[in-house]
């Protein structure tokens, strides 16, 4: 919270961090709240995984599995309650540190995403021998997808392919009914977006999440 503009979203203030080491101390300040509330969360019954967004900087940090160990120790924290979002271009920038940096997440237990995927270069290749959990379609191609035909071909061919690789396939960005049962013929079984919920600080989500499963 800014004293003077308030609540600044992310979008502002992350591309000033990231050309510095201080998204990394953004980063871990994050990880650390998440794995707070988490532990919350679990201790009232409400057993529901925290997902971060990792920079391309934190990513190539090799010792960055070893913060995330600590944190999941110091918070009690499963490591598969702790999802962790990658871009491609983060993959692709830096492609051995990358892997070097998924692998070990990856055998500690926790999943690895790659989000925005379809607006970046990947190589099937990598999709393919990287432990990614799942891919999220990125919302450029989801918010016409009702209107244009290519861009629900573009989708239907990603599902597919995550589906086909034995990855969860979530569409990012779903404002309408429409574009849910579109999404839903195509074999896409996870969604998010304004229409699903909108943001919400932690009390108000320990109030959606029980009263959806209840």
């Amino acid at each position: 919270m800014h004293p003077q503009e308030g609540l600044l979203l992310p979008d502002l203030f992350i591309p000033l961090a990231e050309p510095t080491r201080r998204i990394e101390i953004v980063t871990e300040w994050v990880i650390e709240q998440a794995l707070r509330q988490c532990q919350n969360w679990r201790a009232t019954g409400l057993d529901v995984p925290v997902s971060v967004n990792l920079s391309p900087e934190t990513l190539h940090n090799l010792s960055f599995p070893d913060q995330i160990e600590a944190s999941l120790e110091k918070w009690g924290v499963p490591p598969d309650r702790l999802m962790l979002e990658i871009t491609e271009s983060a993959i692709i920038s830096e492609v051995v540190r990358a892997s070097q940096t998924v692998n070990r997440l990856h055998n500690m237990g926790l999943m690895v995403w790659i989000d925005d995927f379809g607006t970046g270069y990947t190589s099937l290749s990598y999709i393919r021998r990287l432990p990614i959990s799942g891919i999220k379609v990125d919302k450029s191609f989801i918010a016409q997808m009702a209107q244009f035909n290519d861009d629900a071909a573009i989708v239907r061919s990603i599902v597919d392919l995550g589906c086909n690789l034995g990855l969860r396939v979530v569409a990012e960005r779903i404002e309408d009914r429409e574009t849910l049962d579109l999404l839903a013929e195509l074999g896409c079984s996870e969604a998010q977006g304004f229409y699903i919920g909108r943001p919400l600080g932690a009390p108000d989500i320990t109030n959606w999440a029980r009263a959806r499963t209840s």
